[in-house]
C-alpha cells in the first residue's frame, strides 16, 4: 500500500504504481480531510495493477484576484509537452476515486479488469482531458459533478457560426 498526505507532488519523471492500495490519508483513521492531492508529472502516468486507488482532488480557492494557476479539483496533471503515445493509463484496477485527469497532449488509456460480475469502476469527480482517451475492456466511467461546482455557467463563445 501507498499513503500519501495532501498536496502537490511535482514528479520529475514517471509516476508508476503497481497493485495494493494507492491513497491520500492525513490521520490515522485513514480519511484525506485536507486539501486533496495534485500529482504534476513530467513523465508518463502509470497506474496499474489490481489495487485500488483513491486520490481525491486538490483543493484551492481560486478568485477573479487571483494571479496564479488555479488547480482546483485536479488529481493528475501531466505536463503538456508529454506527447508520448503511453502518456497515462490507469489499467485493472478494482477502483478509481480521482479528480480531474489532464493529459492534454497525450493517450490517456482507461482500461476495466476483467471480471464480468464486478467491473473496475472509475470515478472521476471533474474532468476526463486527454488529445486522445482510449476506453476499453470491462469499466464503468462515471464523471460526476463536484458538489461545489456553480449552478450556472456562464455561455461561452466558441467562434462557431450556424
Amino acid at each position: 500500500d501507498i499513503n500519501v498526505e495532501p498536496g502537490i507532488y511535482y514528479i520529475d519523471g514517471d509516476l508508476d504504481v503497481s497493485g495494493g492500495y494507492f491513497k491520500c490519508m492525513d490521520s490515522a483513521t485513514d480519511t484525506c480531510s485536507g486539501t486533496g492531492v495534485l500529482f504534476y508529472v513530467t513523465g508518463v502516468i502509470s497506474l496499474n495493477g489490481n489495487g485500488q486507488i483513491d486520490i481525491p482532488a486538490y483543493r484551492q480557492t481560486c478568485t477573479s484576484y487571483y494571479t496564479g494557476d488555479c488547480w482546483d479539483g485536479l488529481s493528475f496533471w501531466q505536463v503538456g509537452g508529454n506527447t508520448q503515445n503511453d502518456g497515462a493509463t490507469f489499467n485493472g484496477t478494482s477502483g478509481i476515486e480521482v479528480g480531474t485527469i489532464y493529459v492534454p497532449n497525450a493517450l490517456l488509456n482507461m482500461n476495466g479488469n476483467a471480471n464480468n460480475s464486478d467491473p473496475g469502476t472509475i470515478q472521476v469527480t471533474g474532468l476526463v482531458i486527454g488529445k486522445v482517451v482510449d476506453l476499453s475492456g470491462n469499466l464503468s466511467l462515471n464523471i460526476v459533478v463536484p458538489l461545489d461546482a456553480p449552478d450556472v455557467l456562464s455561455a461561452v463563445d466558441l467562434g462557431l457560426e450556424k
